[in-house]
């Protein structure tokens, strides 16, 4: 028989030939594959890779396609569909069905360890247990920048932009610099950004970041600050929100209060993530909620729009910008 993981390097036309001559359990394994990808079951077939322990064979098919625009794959899989190899056919059936369905497109491509089968062994001298496991500390820290984690894990769907598919900086590749001053190591504390209109700063910087402090960051409070609360809550209903669901993020999205199961973590004022990291959206002209909290990330969007004061309040950029004070050493304040 032939395995499973050499059986998925096959094309599509050289699969179906060993439908009818190869031996009985090959042919059972081809016959499934091909009848559950004209089918479209990504689900049966991502389950069937992973109870044979396979689906990291189609890792490297998996990350080359989830890059590409989605209209792309799906003429690609209806004119050269027979040309490609099942890992591919595999791949683009996952991708096109989960983005259809508004699923995340996440796979767990960690092989499980078989413990039984290994024979472990433990010193009994616990002094060397000991030290063994000093010697593999390290002081190596672990970062991922913000273009890094956008490129990887945002998924931009169909209803904001006419490019759909995974983020790439290579679009707008001047971005890139000045989304990674937010990373969480670096040193820059205030960013001022004058560019033309519809550049994609908002999207390739701003959500990007927010992104990237919901799932690398995690702990930190922050504020997006916009012209007025109606840009904040279109902000965050047709463009934050889908972002989360797109990028697979949304199963992080819980109230810090976690005795009261009905909190969901998501309002109409505040969002909050696993971390007891938090986002508030604000309007410029709502001057009395700019004085509320100590944030650590302040986003400001559409700048010129804001009003020189607020009633008696003042600089509604002033009074927020007051709200990092609490955070100097490791604030943001990109605008």
């Amino acid at each position: 028989m032939i395995a499973l993981r050499d059986l998925l390097t096959k094309t599509g036309d050289e699969a179906a030939a060993l439908s009818k001559t190869a031996d009985a359990g090959t042919q059972a394994a081809v016959v499934f594959l091909l009848s559950k990808i004209k089918a479209k079951d990504h689900r049966a077939l991502i389950r069937y890779l992973e109870s044979e322990d396979a689906l990291d064979a189609i890792r490297s098919d998996f990350e080359e396609h989830r890059r590409q625009d989605v209209g792309a794959l799906a003429k690609l899989l209806q004119t050269a569909g027979r040309q490609l190899s099942l890992a591919s056919l595999v791949s683009i059936v996952f991708i096109l069905q989960s983005v259809y369905a508004g699923e995340p497109l996440r796979l767990n491509f960690s092989r499980q360890v078989q413990l039984t089968e290994q024979n472990h062994e433990i010193p009994n001298n616990d002094n060397e247990w000991l030290v063994s496991q000093v010697g593999k500390l390290t002081d190596e820290k672990m970062t991922v920048k913000p273009s890094e984690w956008a490129e990887t894990n945002r998924y931009l769907p169909p209803s904001v932009t006419s490019m759909p598919g995974f983020y790439s900086y290579d679009v707008a590749p001047y971005l890139r610099e000045i989304a990674d001053c937010l990373a969480f190591d670096s040193y820059v504390r205030e960013m001022d950004v004058m560019k033309a209109a519809q550049i994609g700063a908002t999207v390739g910087i701003l959500e990007n970041a927010i992104g990237y402090l919901i799932d690398h960051v995690k702990s930190a409070p922050v504020m997006l600050l916009t012209a007025d609360s109606e840009l904040a809550k279109i902000r965050m209903d047709s463009y934050i929100t889908p972002m989360l669901q797109y990028s697979g993020l949304s199963h992080l999205i819980r109230s810090s209060d976690e005795s009261n199961k009905r909190k969901t973590g998501n309002t109409k004022t505040r969002m909050e993530w696993a971390g007891g990291g938090f986002l508030v959206p604000f309007g410029a002209r709502n001057a009395d909620k700019l004085r509320s909290i100590s944030i650590q990330v302040l986003l400001e969007d559409e700048v010129d729009a804001f009003p020189d004061r607020v009633g008696k309040d003042g600089d509604p950029q002033k009074l927020a910008e007051a709200r990092t004070k609490a955070y100097f050493e490791t604030q943001n304040r990109p605008h």
